[in-house]
């Protein structure tokens, strides 16, 4: 099974030629590999709503910095299946609340969302001058290149903004296992009904973290896609091990046989449909993918559907 995995996403991203460029599972996994060691989350400003309980949360990264959360309830006292909101490139933990939170709540589904790496309360100045230099790249429309994956990459500098995005995914993932840790101290939390609502780079680091972490048991992906694997073999042996592990397609399969559903729209340029079809076709089913006429930015619609997704499998 694993040779016909591997094989097949060879032929899929059309690597036939260069097997060293298709990692084995176990090398992707080891990516990821949890740290063993203890650490305190400190929960603080219990905020009572009216139809809603909010906790902040903070604790250590294995990399050393300070995570930021925030996990949100409905307010009747009970134990309630969570969903795990993991925001897009530049936004924040409150992004990802406010898109879906409300709609979850509804649901009578809990949410936890964090600040990624280099994001929200964790972004420090140098991050802001690295992100303000890859946006001023996405300004740019040299060689008809549309998406976004192709203007980090092609940048002709120390590859900074690359290295700030591939430790986003790789350090926002490891930050995401210590929160399903959390997640299951807790006495409001059922640990057995853990899904995952990923928006853009979120629905990315989403496929990753399902693909580690088993504890994930449903996943949905908004606007999500793979748009690395098309540069792979222009790199060197190592290059194409760094870009693998924060290719989402190499981790798909491994998903499986927990469902996914994607949500992707027919005019999105930084998530073109052929970097969605890439991620897609790599997942194994159960899965499922629904386009909508929209870009970038999906449709509310979408998000019900998703939530109602969710609802249904947890």
């Amino acid at each position: 099974m694993e040779m016909f995995l591997r094989l097949s996403a060879m032929l899929l991203l059309g690597y036939a030629t260069a097997p060293r460029a298709i990692p084995t599972w176990d090398e992707l996994q080891s990516a990821y590999a949890p740290i063993e060691a203890p650490f305190e989350v400190r929960e603080q400003a219990v905020e009572m709503g009216e139809k809603m309980l909010r906790t902040r949360i903070s604790f250590p990264s294995q990399s050393g910095d300070t995570v930021t959360g925030v996990f949100v309830r409905p307010r009747a006292e009970g134990v309630y299946p969570v969903v795990l909101l993991l925001h897009g490139l530049g936004g924040n933990r409150e992004q990802a609340i406010g898109s879906a939170a409300r709609l979850l709540i509804r649901q009578g589904i809990a949410c936890l969302a964090l600040d990624a790496p280099h994001h929200g309360e964790r972004r420090t100045s140098a991050d802001h001058s690295l992100w303000l230099r890859m946006y001023s790249e996405l300004g740019s429309e040299e060689h008809g290149i549309n998406d976004l994956a192709a203007k980090v990459l092609r940048q002709e500098d120390d590859g900074a903004v690359a290295k700030l995005l591939q430790d986003t995914i790789k350090t926002g993932v490891m930050d995401y296992r210590r929160a399903l840790d959390y997640l299951g101290t807790r006495k409001d939390v059922d640990k057995n009904r853990i899904g995952l609502m990923g928006f853009s780079m979120g629905a990315m680091m989403g496929t990753i973290l399902g693909a580690v972490d088993s504890r994930v048991k449903a996943l949905s992906l908004c606007v999500g896609g793979d748009p690395y694997t098309r540069f792979m073999q222009s790199r060197s042996p190592e290059e194409q091990m760094t870009l693998a592990c924060i290719s989402p397609s190499f981790f798909a399969p491994h998903v499986a046989p927990r469902p996914v559903l994607m949500l992707n729209g027919r005019n999105d340029d930084t998530i073109p449909r052929s970097a969605a079809e890439v991620l897609y076709y790599s997942a194994r089913e159960p899965k499922q993918i629904r386009w909508y006429n929209s870009g970038h930015r999906l449709p509310d619609k979408a998000f019900v559907e998703a939530a109602e997704w969710l609802k249904n499998r947890l």
